[in-house]
């Protein structure tokens, strides 16, 4: 029976993995460009996140920086990959390279040998086929100028009523279609404004990003819009938005450990002391809601009774040294004035406590369990 070495066996394992997975090396020259005038960026941030068969997460975000003529190399290291260009006061730039022949065949094979650069509008295609890359030939990469049009934005209550003095916020955000991007993007400036005696407030679209309106005030449920670009034809001069009463229900928590050695029933639940709930957090830039609230547990895992708002639901972060932490979206539908949300956490690193999550139950004011509070 003939043995392959061991070492031979796993250059070729190896070599498989590779083969199976698109693994390569393919570096590409690139000079990215205005638009309009055809003048080099410079300092553009030029980066991929590629997707292998046997990775969970995309590779991290390390982009190249462009030099005075606009320059980088754009290192290819899977035939999947996503390719981000971003530079600040530009359109973000991005496209997808996919394996030769998984292209629609109406898209033609770009055109980049012989040190011709590859033409605007193909460059401008969500997908680049791989295999018509050149290692030789520059990729010319062209980036639009950002556009700022105004909004004019209309608070009222549910009767119609214009609401002074209501909280209105602009974003723009960078929402690309992989793992690993927006964190190192980060976001445009926030527009924080409020409205006058008319209910009027005046904020901007970002062209080339995902534009939102945040309207908030005490009292009132908040809401969140996606607005577009303004100047499109049949667009609203005014964005109307209405806020509704908010509903709000007289709650408390309860924080105990998960799987606590010795406990055979939730009556032998251990409480959690000094256990902090932080409400209306955002994780999308926002400043906190204005109807969020902060709690810590006292020595049984109770925190005091607190106004839960509604109908939408704010979410919930729990934490407490030496345990995992949990995330909660209870509804203030759900429950009744009075009733206990009982939140479980995990005894280790906070790591173990995103992966297994916060398990809550309510319980009304005789103890028993009235059903799921929508656990993290």
């Amino acid at each position: 029976m003939l043995r392959i070495p061991r070492t031979i066996a796993s250059i070729a394992m190896a070599s498989w993995i590779a083969y199976a997975t698109g693994c390569v090396y393919k570096p590409v020259p690139v000079v990215v460009i205005d638009d309009s005038t055809g003048a080099p960026i410079a300092d553009a941030r030029i980066g991929s996140d590629a997707v292998h068969w046997f990775s969970l997460l995309p590779d991290p975000w390390e982009p190249e920086l462009t030099d005075a003529a606009g320059s980088a190399q754009l290192a290819l290291t899977s035939k999947r990959t996503l390719v981000a260009v971003i530079r600040n006061g530009y359109e973000p730039m991005t496209f997808a390279v996919v394996p030769g022949g998984s292209l629609p065949r109406e898209l033609p094979a770009l055109e980049v040998e012989g040190g011709t650069p590859v033409s605007r509008a193909e460059v401008n295609s969500e997908v680049i086929d791989f295999d018509a890359l050149s290692t030789k030939a520059q990729l010319l990469i062209p980036m639009t100028l950002c556009r700022r049009e105004p909004i004019d934005v209309l608070v009222v209550n549910e009767s119609g009523a214009p609401i002074t003095g209501a909280e209105v916020l602009g974003s723009s955000f960078l929402y690309l279609p992989a793992l690993g991007l927006e964190p190192e993007f980060g976001r445009l400036p926030l527009e924080v404004t409020t409205t006058d005696a008319s209910g009027h407030a005046q904020v901007h679209w970002t062209s080339g990003f995902e534009n939102r309106v945040c309207v908030r005030v005490p009292g009132k449920q908040g809401r969140r819009l996606r607005v577009g670009d303004p100047t499109r034809e049949g667009a609203p001069t005014v964005t109307e938005v209405h806020l509704d009463p908010l509903v709000t229900r007289r709650v408390r928590f309860r924080v105990v450990e998960l799987f606590p050695k010795g406990t055979r029933s939730r009556a032998d639940a251990k409480p959690v002391e000094g256990a902090t709930l932080k409400a209306g957090e955002s994780r999308d830039g926002l400043p906190a809601d204005p109807n969020g609230f902060e709690l810590t547990t006292d020595a049984q895992g109770y925190t005091q009774e607190v106004l839960l708002p509604g109908p939408a639901p704010l979410s919930i972060t729990v934490e407490c040294k030496g345990f995992g932490g949990a995330r909660l979206s209870p509804t203030a539908s759900t429950y009744d004035d009075g009733d206990t949300i009982e939140v479980w956490l995990p005894r280790g690193k906070a790591g173990l406590g995103r992966l297994i999550g916060g398990v809550s139950r309510v319980t009304g004011s005789g103890g028993g369990a009235r059903g799921g509070g929508g656990g993290g």
